[in-house]
């Protein structure tokens, strides 16, 4: 009898919390900017015929409830401490911390943005600095570990 109060009492509390968040979520008015993301956030998409056929509708409204969600930067902060301090993971989304200091993981390399990087080396070399002595050195990553 005891065991079955206390079943009946985790799940009222359960789709109380499900329900408290889907009215808060309801009524909520849209976000902009998400400050951590330093991004826009979905809007709401656009309701016709024409969108609900072709299914832009639903990507759109998939979007716009996972960037509206009630305390989102809560939700993600929650997710970021259970990876690191639960799960024991290395990093979150290719963010770890290492003696107190906090790297993001370039992996795999972009070699497009490193011939970009060389281009832009060499014509400040030949534009700014003819006829001196110019060396390069090659500093590998701080990430890597």
């Amino acid at each position: 009898m005891k065991n079955k109060i206390a079943n009946i009492s985790v799940i009222v509390c359960f789709l109380a919390f499900i329900y408290a968040l889907f009215f808060i979520c309801l009524f909520k008015p849209a976000d902009e900017l998400s400050f951590a993301e330093r991004r826009k956030l979905a809007q709401f998409p656009k309701f016709n015929v024409k969108t609900v056929l072709n299914a832009e509708f639903m990507k759109g409204f998939d979007d716009y409830s996972v960037d509206q969600i009630a305390f989102r930067n809560d939700w993600r902060r929650l997710k970021a401490v259970f990876d690191l301090n639960v799960f024991m993971k290395n990093d979150n989304n290719s963010i770890f911390v290492s003696s107190g200091m906090v790297f993001k993981t370039e992996y795999p390399i972009n070699e497009s943005s490193v011939r970009r990087l060389c281009n832009i080396m060499n014509y400040c070399d030949e534009k700014f600095l003819e006829g001196l002595n110019v060396y390069y050195t090659v500093v590998p990553d701080k990430n890597f570990y």
